[in-house]
């Protein structure tokens, strides 16, 4: 099953398997896309609440502190 961590994160966010995904803010808005990687950086980030979503199917909300 898909996991991610750590949540909450600060700059960086890891996948327990390579996948490729986008990352939205509460307003739907995709402010990343990701491909094919087991971790991505979410340094540019401003604070808040947001949803990956990934090709496989899996939705998690992150949170940016």
């Amino acid at each position: 099953s898909f996991s991610m961590y750590p949540n909450p994160a600060t700059d960086i966010i890891n996948f327990n398997e390579e996948t490729t995904g986008e990352i939205y803010d509460l307003n739907g808005k995709r402010v990343l896309s990701f491909g094919n990687t087991a971790t991505v950086n979410v340094a540019q980030l401003t604070k808040g609440i947001y949803i990956v979503r990934t090709d496989k199917g899996a939705t998690s909300k992150l949170i940016i502190k």
